[in-house]
């Protein structure tokens, strides 16, 4: 019994060492606050049209339309076209000045080649494609997106097209309720206006396994960080279709999702991740 005994001792303290050295080490190597890290090349994108070089704007430069489309993209080459010709179909209809910006996330396929044949169909003006060296996943893309945006509104796209840009008009009106502003002056406000799913939720899970079901879950640390920064979000239910093709692997999917939501909230818990404040 009393080996027991310091056998469970032992191994209690062994087990809480190890966890300690796994928090110092992840509070030694992991940087406070993001660090945005983008390539020469990454800067620029190409005019199909006269295949000029043209370096994109800052996020902090002062607007110059209503609205920039941010689409992240990796090796969708297959269903990127019929989700950016509803896209531009549906936003020439409408009285909108806009921009659509393609992210090739490290693409191996012709994605690039795709996203740029709109751009020469529609001009630079229009669409244009910014073609990342290396993956850096979707979070990665969507914020390098946005920042070489020229919208007051700053909408994130998935390629797939799942869900129909008519919401837009949905999206934006709560974004106007917000931030108690219209048009270019939305963007001296900060609000998130999120298209979800939840409304479906029912049906859903009567069609899908539970694994993909999971999966629908929001960007959780841009919810985190919105809450900090007391940024207003809006909740607004969205038509939403599912489109084959899909990457996600079900089981490993999951797992991925779980060990990443558990870092996430080690992170900030130890304060090895910190949201930088306007007194930053």
């Amino acid at each position: 019994m009393l080996n027991l005994k310091l056998l469970l001792f032992y191994s209690s303290g062994f087990a809480a060492s190890v966890l300690l050295a796994i928090l110092i080490f992840i509070f030694a190597t992991t940087k406070q606050y993001p660090l945005v890290k983008r390539s020469k090349k990454e800067r620029y994108f190409i005019d199909p049209s006269t295949g000029e070089e043209i370096e994109f704007p800052c996020l902090h430069e002062e607007c110059s339309l209503d609205l920039s489309v941010i689409v992240p993209a990796y090796n969708e080459e297959k269903r990127l076209p019929s989700m950016l010709e509803e896209c531009i179909n549906f936003l020439n209809t409408t009285p909108i000045c806009y921009e659509i910006i393609v992210v090739s996330d490290g693409s191996t396929d012709k994605t690039v080649d795709v996203a740029n044949d709109f751009s020469k169909k529609f001009g630079s003006n229009k669409v244009r494609v910014l073609a990342l060296e290396a993956n850096r996943g979707k979070g990665g893309a969507v914020r390098l997106g946005m920042l070489s945006a020229r919208g007051a509104i700053l909408l994130f796209a998935d390629a797939d097209g799942a869900t129909k840009f008519s919401d837009y008009e949905k999206l934006e009106y709560a974004l106007r309720n917000l931030t108690k502003e219209n048009g270019k002056w939305m963007a001296n406000k900060m609000a998130i206006a999120i298209g979800s799913r939840a409304h479906l939720e029912k049906e859903s899970i009567a069609t899908r396994s539970i694994f993909r079901t999971i999966l629908m879950a929001f960007d959780v640390e841009l919810l985190k960080i919105a809450q900090s920064l007391k940024i207003p979000v809006a909740e607004i239910p969205v038509t939403w279709t599912e489109i084959d093709g899909s990457k996600v692997t079900p089981v490993l999917s999951w797992i991925e999702m779980a060990v990443d939501l558990g870092l996430i909230w080690l992170r900030y818990s130890i304060g090895a991740w910190k949201i930088r404040t306007h007194s930053h």
